[in-house]
């Protein structure tokens, strides 16, 4: 840092006290200017005022500024949403459960929303505004049905995710004002398990409709209590004979934790039959005639209407069939049910724990009946 005499006309610089530019002979001493100079991260930072004790007052602010610099780290510049999501949809996202769903959320809506706004521009009211009007919203165009809550806030937490995400890794310092909100709660625990008879119409259905690995698939739901997702995914290399289980990816798990599941006979019978109609080219357990994954919506759509199943039945609810029926057999209790369902905690099967009530009171139930006439408790007597 330095303040020297700057020659007007040929811009030549001298130490402070020369009376004449050596260079274009100007009398120093009656036309000059004074120029202070600094090198910062280097490159030379200049200014050229009229009197010398401007430039001391310049000097004197500059050397301030570099010394709190040097205590006080510069602030970072705020990212926006986007910058962030862009940056966890690229090291992030795919060590997710399910990292689709997440993008789906982020297209849909959040990025329209919020993407170009930088994350100290975010309130929680503009949050707030977020989710009355997505309760507003339809599921999709030319239905009345409002969005689902899970929806909604699945949405919310997003945004929450992607500023923890931020802030964890060094890209912004503020608070996160999607956790100063109080979240909706509700209840996303649907359960349509079949009834006896549709889940015979099913049975005799699966058992005589045309495409094999359709109908192998959903018997396979049935059979095992798996999700559709890990039950159209499954591969050969899953399929252990040898140590007679069967491995899956669970999605409800730590991406990368699979369950090993034992093989009863009904499995092995499907899988028989799968292995009857398979392709060559195709690794995939049950798969379309092409080799490659079936898309099942539109064959379930036919399957539910040639056994007269119930409008609201879904793919999903032949595993809930599954947990219903075992539950309800009595040999089977919630702990156990957890770890053949895939459930993270035992909260999640929670659902099925009336069932489990039912067959504790059909037990008790029994055990009048058994012993009603051998355990009578004597009248009172007298004395006694």
């Amino acid at each position: 840092m330095a303040i020297t005499i700057k020659c007007p006309n040929c811009s030549s610089t001298y130490k402070l006290g020369t009376k004449s530019c050596r260079k274009c002979k100007t009398n120093l001493q009656q036309h000059r200017k004074y120029k202070v100079m600094i090198k910062v991260r280097g490159r030379w930072k200049t200014k050229t005022v009229d009197s010398l004790k401007l430039a001391e007052q310049i000097e004197a602010k500059w050397r301030h500024d570099i010394t709190v610099a040097a205590v006080v780290p510069e602030k970072m510049p705020v990212p926006t949403l986007q910058e962030v999501w862009d940056r966890f949809d690229r090291l992030h996202n795919s060590k997710l459960k399910s990292p689709r769903s997440w993008r789906k959320v982020w297209e849909t809506r959040v990025r329209k929303r919020f993407g170009q706004m930088r994350l100290d521009e975010i309130t929680p009211p503009d949050i707030a505004e977020f989710m009355c009007s997505m309760k507003s919203m339809q599921r999709t165009k030319g239905t009345r049905k409002p969005l689902a809550m899970e929806t909604v806030t699945k949405n919310v937490k997003l945004i929450s995710r992607l500023y923890s995400y931020a802030a964890k890794n060094g890209l912004y310092e503020g608070t996160n004002p999607a956790t100063r909100l109080d979240m909706p709660r509700y209840d996303n625990q649907v359960t349509n398990p079949l009834t006896d008879a549709e889940l015979d119409r099913l049975m005799a259905v699966l058992g005589t409709w045309k495409n094999r690995m359709v109908a192998l698939a959903f018997q396979f739901c049935l059979a095992t209590g798996k999700r559709t997702g890990e039950v159209f995914s499954l591969t050969w290399p899953d399929v252990d004979y040898e140590g007679d289980v069967i491995r899956f990816e669970i999605k409800s798990m730590v991406k990368g934790r699979c369950q090993y599941l034992p093989m009863n006979d009904m499995m092995k019978s499907i899988l028989a039959e799968a292995r009857a109609e398979r392709q060559a080219r195709s690794n995939l357990v049950f798969h379309s005639t092409n080799g490659n994954r079936i898309h099942y919506r539109w064959p379930w759509t036919r399957i539910k209407a040639a056994a007269n199943l119930r409008a609201e039945i879904r793919p999903h609810d032949l595993r809930h069939t599954f947990a219903s029926r075992l539950v309800s057999t009595g040999k089977v209790d919630l702990y156990t049910l957890q770890h053949i369902l895939g459930h993270k905690t035992v909260s999640m099967t929670q659902r099925y724990a009336h069932l489990a009530d039912e067959s504790v009171r059909r037990g008790m139930a029994a055990a009048e009946s058994v012993f009603s006439g051998s355990c009578r408790v004597p009248p009172n007597r007298e004395g006694s």
